[in-house]
C-alpha cells in the first residue's frame, strides 16, 4: 500500500488507479499535518510515501507545470537527506530547499546549497516518513517560475523564496485578483501534469 499525501486538496489531484493506495490531505500547519502523517503511518503497513505538491523555481530551466523528483531536500543550507534513486517518465531530478514561512527575508548573505527549486514542506515530511521507516518520494509541480536573478546566486534564492512564500496561496489584496485567472491555469496545468505522472508511479509500484 502507497500513503498519497498533499498540504491541499489542490496539490493532490484524482488519478485514474483505482486500489493500492490511499489518499491523505495534511494541511498546511506543519504540527498539526506530521502529526497526521505519523498516525496514518503507525496505524497501518505502507511501503512508500508520495508527496506531491508545487513548488517555485530557482533554477530558470524549469518552467510552470514541470516536476521535480526531488533526489536530495534541505532543511536548511547544512541539512538535508538523501533521497532514493526513484524514477518517473518527465521528470526533472535534483534538489529541493523547504522554507520556514518565516525565512524568505532572511536568506540574503548566507552561505546556501545550489538546488533546482523550494517549497515549504518537503524536508520535515521526508523527515517523518523517515523516523516511520518509510522511504518518501518528493514530487513538485513548478508552480512560479525562478526570476531574472543569475542562476545560483543568493538573489535568485532570496527570489524564489519569496515566489514559493507568496504563490501558492491565493492573493489577499484585491490588487493582485486580476492574476487570479492566470495563477488559476497555472494550478490547472500543475495538476494535470501531477495526475498523469502519479498515475503513472502508483501503477508502477503497484506491481513491484
Amino acid at each position: 500500500m502507497i500513503l498519497l499525501v498533499a498540504p491541499s486538496n489542490q496539490a493532490l489531484p484524482g488519478v485514474p488507479v483505482s486500489h493500492g493506495y490511499r489518499r491523505l490531505v495534511l494541511g498546511s500547519r506543519r504540527d498539526r499535518a506530521e502529526t497526521r502523517l505519523r498516525q496514518a503511518l503507525g496505524t497501518a503497513r505502507y511501503r512508500m510515501v508520495i508527496s506531491a505538491g508545487f513548488a517555485a523555481a530557482a533554477d530558470r530551466r524549469l518552467q510552470t507545470a514541470d516536476l521535480l523528483l526531488a533526489n536530495r531536500v534541505f532543511g536548511s543550507p547544512d541539512v538535508y537527506l538523501d533521497l532514493p534513486p526513484y524514477q518517473a517518465p518527465g521528470v526533472v531530478h535534483g534538489g529541493l530547499y523547504t522554507l520556514a514561512q518565516s525565512e524568505g527575508s532572511a536568506l540574503n548573505g548566507q552561505r546556501l546549497p545550489v538546488v533546482h527549486a523550494f517549497d515549504d514542506h518537503g524536508f520535515w515530511l521526508a523527515r517523518a516518513a523517515e523516523s516511520c521507516g518509510v522511504p518518501c518520494l518528493l514530487l513538485r509541480a513548478i508552480l512560479a517560475p525562478a526570476g531574472q536573478a543569475a542562476e545560483g546566486s543568493r538573489q535568485a534564492f532570496a527570489s524564489g523564496a519569496r515566489a514559493v512564500l507568496g504563490s501558492l496561496r491565493l492573493p489577499s489584496r484585491p490588487s493582485a485578483w486580476r492574476a487570479l485567472p492566470e495563477v488559476l491555469r497555472d494550478v490547472s496545468a500543475c495538476r494535470a501534469r501531477l495526475a498523469s505522472t502519479l498515475s503513472v508511479l502508483l501503477v508502477l509500484n503497484e506491481r513491484k
